[in-house]
């Protein structure tokens, strides 16, 4: 539960920001929250798990290279 809204800040395993995120909402398609943001360099790796602080609390989230739906 929790979907991912812009500026919503982006941390790793540590609580330590690694960016934010510019846009999110719930995926029609997928059925499952999704989000667009910047992250430093080191965390872009497709597959890498970071978080997403959803009203304070944090969320597991994974690091997708766009498109999110294969067609």
């Amino acid at each position: 539960r929790g979907v991912p809204r812009g500026g919503y800040a982006v941390t790793d395993g540590d609580l330590t920001r690694i960016g934010r995120l510019t846009s999110g909402t719930m995926s029609p398609t997928l059925d499952e929250p999704i989000g667009l943001g910047y992250l430093h360099e080191q965390f872009i790796e497709a597959g890498s798990e970071v978080s997403v602080v959803v009203r304070g609390d944090e969320k597991r989230a994974e690091i997708v290279v766009p498109p999110f739906l294969d067609r």
